[in-house]
Parts: C-alpha cells; structure tokens; sequence
C-alpha cells in the first residue's frame, strides 16, 4: 500500500522506498541532517553580511 521494502542493512531491518532508490531516515538520522543543513545555512547567512 505504501509502496516501501522492509530490507536487511547491516543487523537492521529497514523501510526502502524503491521509487526514491534510498531508505527512509531514521529519527536520528533526520536529526543530524536537520542540524546539518542548519549549521550550513548559519554559515551562507555569514557569509552573505560579509559580502563574500
């Protein structure tokens, strides 16, 4: 219904969406990208005030 895999990966079970060709993230994972993507956006913001 969902269109997405349960797969092995290592000793875990995790959701594959074969149409994206990627697994779905885990909570912990979507947190680390979020800071990620924050950290860099504070960097652009920087670096846009300064003139670069």
């Amino acid at each position: 219904m969902l269109g997405l895999e349960l797969r092995l990966q290592g000793d875990r079970l995790r959701l594959f969406d074969p149409r994206r060709g990627d697994y779905l993230l885990t909570p912990r994972e979507k947190e680390e990208a979020l800071r990620a993507l924050q950290a860099e956006n504070e960097d652009l913001r920087r670096r846009l005030r300064r003139g670069e």
